[in-house]
């Protein structure tokens, strides 16, 4: 089932921004970050300024926004303004207010974020089950695969985080790009190299030497890890300090 294609002017942006009621009635009251709901707004009004349905925003486009930037006090360019605008991405994808997906664009990956309704939930469902277009101006874009955050990604996959372990993934989202991490990480499984340091040495040799496979999906389509809790870290991490 195809995307619709229904597209506004980038020009004329909604009046008003549909918000998930879940998110009001079950989500809001859980963030204690203020990078991770200031993110959140930004996917559910991009989003709603794309007229597409499901209604959907790129990573660029919100690393790219002009609101974050004056809400952070950064400049638009600075790398500072990008990291903490990712890690609010992974923390809301995490949180499930938005839903992180990948979609194959000319023989590449992109991530895409969808704000987390039923409704949205359904349609991604079916367009994974028969995938179509996404409205991206210009491009061919097929829905490859729904991707969880990659805090839940690790816990599935090696083990619980702790305060010091969520840290270090923060610290190594700020130097590699996402889908490095997330292969990193099921390279350990491979090998059954179950835990950070082997992750971290696999991201360090690929920076150095390069990689030499191919193309790596930023996802895997198995089963959808348990979700990961950000609130419970951040808790942590302040009785720690």
């Amino acid at each position: 089932m195809p995307v619709s294609k229904r597209r506004r002017s980038p020009n004329a942006p909604q009046t008003n921004i549909p918000v998930p009621r879940e998110f009001l009635t079950q989500r809001i009251a859980e963030i204690d970050d203020p990078a991770e709901l200031h993110v959140t707004l930004a996917v559910f009004r991009l989003a709603a300024d794309a007229g597409s349905s499901p209604p959907g925003v790129s990573e660029d486009s919100v690393v790219a926004d002009s609101v974050l930037a004056r809400t952070f006090h950064e400049d638009r360019k600075s790398s500072k303004l990008s990291q903490r605008i990712r890690r609010g991405l992974q923390y809301a994808v995490a949180r499930e207010s938005i839903i992180q997906v990948v979609l194959e664009i000319d023989g590449h990956d992109e991530r895409w974020y969808v704000p987390s309704s039923p409704d949205n939930r359904e349609a991604l469902e079916r367009i994974l089950q028969d995938p179509g277009a996404w409205p991206t101006a210009g491009t061919n874009a097929v829905l490859a695969a729904t991707a969880p955050s990659i805090f839940s990604l690790y816990e599935k996959n090696i083990g619980i985080l702790t305060p010091l372990l969520t840290d270090q993934i923060e610290t190594a989202m700020e130097l590699y790009p996402l889908g490095w991490i997330e292969d990193a990480i099921r390279e350990a499984v491979t090998y059954n190299k179950r835990n950070w340091r082997y992750v971290q040495r696999v991201l360090e040799n690929w920076a150095v030497n390069g990689r030499g496979e191919g193309n790596h999906h930023a996802t895997s389509r198995g089963s959808a890890p348990e979700p990961f809790d950000p609130s419970r870290y951040k808790q942590r991490r302040r009785s720690s300090a």
